[in-house]
């Protein structure tokens, strides 16, 4: 386990894995506090938390594509797309804003 996480694609698929869990686990704890409190705040916070986590969720599926090795449509891998994820991000971050 030490070496693949000391690689950049094992060390990749932690932080994205972290990511996901930490993200999944805000939506819970706000939504519960929410649920005791009645706080309009704690459920537009854990709204956001949840854009948040469909985010992660992105990312850590398009990493296990992006580390796909290269095939004959992919000359250069799969993780030279990297752009689209990007756009992706953007488009939820502004879509984000319009939201809120």
């Amino acid at each position: 386990m030490a070496e693949l996480i000391a690689s950049g694609a094992g060390l990749r698929r932690l932080a994205s894995r972290v990511s996901l869990i930490v993200a999944v686990g805000l939506v819970v704890v706000k939504l519960g506090a929410w649920l005791m409190t009645g706080s309009v705040a704690l459920l537009a916070s854990a709204a956001d938390a949840l854009v948040d986590t469909a985010a992660s969720l992105v990312t850590f599926f398009w990493l296990r594509y992006a580390e796909r090795p290269p095939d004959l449509e992919h000359r250069f891998g799969h993780g030279v797309n990297g752009g689209v994820k990007s756009g992706h991000w953007g488009g939820v971050k502004v879509g984000h804003l319009g939201v809120s």
